[in-house]
């Protein structure tokens, strides 16, 4: 069983980002989530 990293979900999160935008909006920086968060739900499941 592979663990999804931050790294793969900031990936994953950027290029359905460029893919589905329709204007020109820039994407904003992955940083300018909420800390901890998103790692703990990739770490539960484990």
């Amino acid at each position: 069983m592979k663990i999804i990293t931050i790294k793969d979900v900031e990936h994953i999160a950027f290029r359905l980002a460029k893919e589905m935008l329709s204007y020109n909006e820039p994407i904003p920086d992955f940083s300018t989530r909420f800390p901890n968060i998103l790692e703990s739900c990739l770490i539960t499941p484990f």
